[in-house]
């Protein structure tokens, strides 16, 4: 489990950053779309956050389609990606942004148009990897993200899930299976292939701000909602042999981020809970993955 904690005058200023960078490519963030609307709501939000009556308010004129959770959310990975982005292949990098900012409101994503979103998820899978000193490269179009651990490599396959479905949790299971099979083919046996799942979509809707007096009833909160999809699907990752067929695919990640509010403190906070699973049992690659990502998630369950 792991929390971000940022003021929310933080959030907002990094607009900035994050324009000087976009303008290295010659991009910009085009007025009244998604991004512009996002800071723009943040920025209104910095200016009650610790008003207790107009930030509630506030809350609830501009939350009632998600909007404050998605700028939030949004906004906050981007500002916990920025100090990494650099490092990203130019190439790469110009490819990633010009989806990001490309972004479109919330409400009005649907399945087949989330790509941008998707991207935002492995910027945060990277981000968190970088963090946690892992080298990593970020690809495209192939493979999403490709860390290395002494002489192995860990080949990711992100995937946003968008609806509420166990058909939609095995469709992105087979693409993402049939993307790292190409990608694992002409590999040894010290390259791995793992299943990143992005759930907060179909589990929060953009409707669960973690208004809350501590970081540790936050945790609590996301995860047992992460255990929820557990409950509803059971071990889908087990059942889904048939689909993934290469046993170096070795583990599905099931992630959930969500924002929120420390009551009483102008601080704004990311709560994200990863569980990883082993899609074969009594697999020793698996094994040997949870020890090389120990500094990455020391709760890991499996």
């Amino acid at each position: 489990m792991e929390m971000e904690t940022t003021s929310s005058e933080e959030l907002s200023q990094s607009r900035k950053s994050f324009e000087i960078l976009l303008s290295d490519f010659n991009l910009s963030i085009v007025p009244n779309t998604w991004p512009d609307r996002a800071y723009c709501l943040v920025e209104r939000f910095a200016n009650v956050h610790g008003n207790e009556d107009k930030q509630r308010e506030f809350l609830r004129e501009e939350n009632k389609e998600g909007n404050l959770y998605f700028a939030l959310l949004d906004i906050g990975i981007i500002f916990d990606a920025l100090p990494y982005l650099k490092e990203i292949e130019t190439r790469v990098l110009e490819y990633k942004l010009k989806k990001v900012i490309k972004m479109g409101l919330p409400s009005l994503e649907t399945g087949d148009g989330n790509e941008a979103r998707n991207t935002l998820w492995e910027l945060f899978l990277y981000t968190r990897l970088r963090k946690a000193n892992i080298h990593t490269v970020l690809g495209e179009p192939n493979p999403d993200i490709l860390s290395h651990i002494d002489s192995r490599k860990y080949y990711f396959q992100c995937k946003r899930i968008f609806a509420p479905t166990q058909n939609s949790l095995l469709k992105n299971i087979k693409l993402a299976a049939k993307q790292l099979r190409n990608d694992l083919r002409d590999e040894n046996n010290n390259a791995n292939g793992i299943i990143a799942l992005s759930v907060e979509r179909p589990l929060l809707k953009g409707n669960l701000m973690l208004v809350t007096d501590s970081e540790q009833t936050a945790k609590e909160k996301l995860k047992s909602l992460l255990w929820n999809i557990k409950e509803a699907y059971g071990n889908f990752w087990l059942d889904s042999k048939d689909i993934i067929k290469e046993r170096k695919i070795v583990a599905v990640l099931l992630h959930l981020v969500a924002p929120g509010i420390l009551k009483d403190q102008n601080i704004v906070i990311r709560g994200s809970q990863m569980d990883v699973h082993n899609t074969w049992s009594d697999d020793h690659n698996f094994k040997t993955l949870i020890r090389d990502f120990a500094s990455f998630e020391k709760q890991l369950n499996y």
